[in-house]
């Protein structure tokens, strides 16, 4: 394997259980296990590392053969924030690590919780959006996805439209039921772009639809402008007058836009209005 940018101080285990005691040990800044270890497994490794107080957010990356989906799913249910299929390429493990290391050693972007049952969906989107530093949490359907929600208050929904147990628009409606997640921007991924599952999606309060098939990067995109809005305050001109202090105090850049009746000034502000 070829030199990475800057050197690792690096820790190795036989089992999982080793593992498991090195990194209660040391608390480590990223873990690579493989799946079939003795003593205990990769799946359970994950499970009791994000368990324990001490080293629940360490990222942990699985490296295994096992590349089926139902092993994939399994690896994210247990708690790992990558899966890589081997045989795998140098420069994409070190790609992998390095991405994984800059969003534990630099401040987090916003937390955003995708809802989709496909795992390979899943991973795609996850991996995308972690690498722009914005925390992720993941479900694989919505009555998961919900739990997820109430438990971690989100600042994006993402979620697939077709899922078992709940799909995207009861989730969604269910979210809007609730005072603490009422306001959260929801974006619904679906096959099936069709007039009458948009109507019936801003009913439920969906904010926005991506198509199927979809680039990663156009997701990444769609989330940044979603979240942006979201903490965008309308203020009249009148009332910005009366605050006016308060509010420069905390804005980071005003944009000037006309409404249909008067004029409406639209202030970017930090959340402690």
């Amino acid at each position: 394997m070829p030199d990475a940018k800057a050197p690792y101080h690096l820790l190795s285990a036989y089992d999982g259980g080793e593992g498991f005691r090195l990194a209660v040990e040391h608390v480590a800044n990223l873990l690579i296990s493989d799946i079939d270890m003795p003593v205990m497994n990769g799946y359970e490794m994950c499970q009791r590392i994000k368990e324990t107080e001490s080293t629940h957010g360490i990222p942990i990356l699985i490296l295994s053969a096992r590349g089926a989906g139902v092993d994939i799913d399994r690896g994210f249910d247990a708690g790992a924030n990558d899966f890589l299929t081997k045989p795998v390429a140098d420069n994409e493990l070190l790609s992998r690590i390095e991405m994984m290391l800059d969003s534990t050693l630099t401040s987090q972007r916003e937390k955003i919780l995708v809802v989709e049952d496909s795992s390979v969906q899943r991973a795609l989107i996850t991996h995308s959006l972690a690498q722009q530093g914005f925390e992720i949490i993941s479900g694989k359907d919505g009555e998961e996805g919900l739990e997820l929600a109430i438990e971690n208050v989100p600042d994006l929904v993402i979620t697939d439209s077709e899922m078992p147990l709940m799909n995207g628009r009861d989730l969604t409606h269910a979210l809007r039921q609730r005072d603490e997640l009422k306001d959260i921007p929801v974006l619904m991924l679906t096959a099936a772009d069709a007039p009458l599952n948009r109507a019936k999606g801003k009913h439920a309060g969906i904010s926005a639809y991506l198509t199927k098939p979809f680039v990663p990067d156009k997701i990444v995109v769609i989330a940044e402008k979603l979240i942006a809005e979201h903490d965008t305050v309308l203020i009249s001109e009148d009332t910005y007058d009366l605050i006016k202090d308060e509010i420069e105090a905390h804005m980071q850049g005003p944009i000037e836009m006309k409404g249909k009746s008067k004029p409406i000034t639209v202030y970017q502000v930090e959340s402690c209005l």
